[in-house]
């Protein structure tokens, strides 16, 4: 684990391709459920998403799925507005919230860094990536941070 200047830790990933990369999120106990307003993966400095989201599985090939939806769809992280958003279920159904998405069939995907748009105060997630939506490797954790809503941050690794 590394820990910042900052008092952020995190852990180091495990470098390899992936179809689907995953971010669940947490520091939530109780109230309303966890929002997103964007998400940015990044291989180096290219961004990983060529083309804004319209909707859940457009454009082919990516397809956006999440644990669980409050409101908006799992998409609009995805759809470069930065505003719209998804939001889970209240923490008590939903604990351990995550937004899915899937590069397509035959995709290996190299990431090691993403931006993260905040809409609630979440203070710690993690990244993981799978080739079978199945067997999961965690790429990247983060934790003991805070910032407002709307904020931006991005986290390299």
């Amino acid at each position: 684990m590394l820990i910042n200047a900052l008092g952020m830790a995190a852990t180091l990933p495990m470098r390899r391709g992936w179809r689907y990369l995953q971010i669940s999120l947490g520091g939530l106990t109780t109230g309303t459920g966890h929002s997103i307003s964007e998400i940015m993966y990044f291989a180096g400095s290219t961004p990983l998403i060529p083309t804004p989201l319209t909707g859940n599985s457009s454009p082919s090939p990516f397809v956006a799925s999440a644990s669980s939806t409050g409101f908006g769809q799992p998409y609009n992280c995805f759809d470069g507005s930065g505003t719209a958003g998804w939001g889970s279920a209240d923490v008590s159904g939903d604990p351990n919230p995550w937004v899915r998405l899937d590069f397509g069939a035959g995709a290996s995907i190299g990431v090691n860094g993403l931006s993260l748009t905040n809409a609630t105060a979440t203070s710690a997630f993690a990244v993981y990536g799978s080739q079978d939506a199945t067997n999961w490797r965690q790429l990247f954790t983060a934790s003991g941070f805070s910032w407002t809503a709307g904020e931006t941050k991005t986290f390299s690794w």
